[in-house]
C-alpha cells in the first residue's frame, strides 16, 4: 500500500473553523488564506518537520498532494528532487470564461476580468504563502529559499496544471 501522511490538522477541522467559515461565505479571498494559516499556527513548523522526514525517508516517485498544501509541497520537491502533482477537485485553470477559483463571480468572457481576476488572486496566494510559508520552509529544510521555493511563473503554471514538475 501507499503511506498517508498526517501531518497537519485534517482539511474537515480546518475549513469547518468558524474563521474560516466566515471567509469563505463572504468570498474575502485575501481573509480566507490568513484565516486557514491562523488555524494552522503553532503546528505548521512540527507538521512540515514530519512530513519532510517522511518524504525523505520515502524517497516517492510522486508525490500528490491537495491545494491546502500546494506550496510546502513544491518547495519539499524542489528540495529532493522530487516530483509532484495536484490532486484536486476544484477549477484551477486560469480562464476568461471561468470566475477565479469559483469565489468570484464570473464576468462575460468579452471583458477579460475573469484571466486578470485569476492572476491577481494566485498573486494573493503567491505572496501571503511566500510571506507566512517561506521562513518556515527554510528553517525546517535548512536550505535557502531561492533554492526551494517556485517563482511567481512556476507557480502559476502549476497551480494550473499547464505545467506538471
Amino acid at each position: 500500500g501507499l503511506p498517508i501522511v498526517c501531518y497537519m490538522r485534517a482539511a474537515i477541522e480546518v475549513f469547518n473553523d468558524p474563521a474560516v467559515v466566515a471567509t469563505f461565505t463572504k468570498n474575502d479571498v485575501v481573509g480566507m488564506g490568513a484565516a486557514v494559516d491562523k488555524v494552522k499556527g503553532q503546528e505548521y513548523p512540527s507538521g512540515l518537520r514530519i512530513l519532510a522526514k517522511a518524504l525523505r525517508d520515502f524517497k516517492p516517485d510522486l508525490i500528490l498532494c491537495g491545494f491546502p498544501v500546494l506550496m510546502d509541497v513544491m518547495s519539499i520537491g524542489n528540495a529532493y528532487g522530487f516530483a509532484y502533482a495536484v490532486l484536486g477537485l476544484g477549477a484551477c485553470v486560469m480562464s476568461r470564461h471561468v470566475g477565479a477559483l469559483g469565489v468570484l463571480p464570473t464576468f462575460p468572457a468579452w471583458t477579460g476580468l475573469n484571466l486578470v481576476a485569476w492572476k491577481l488572486l494566485l498573486r494573493v496566494w503567491y505572496k501571503t504563502s511566500t510571506k507566512t510559508q517561506l521562513p518556515v520552509l527554510e528553517e525546517v529544510l535548512e536550505m535557502p529559499g531561492d533554492s526551494i521555493w517556485p517563482s511567481f511563473s512556476e507557480f502559476l503554471g502549476f497551480a494550473d496544471g499547464r505545467k506538471p514538475h
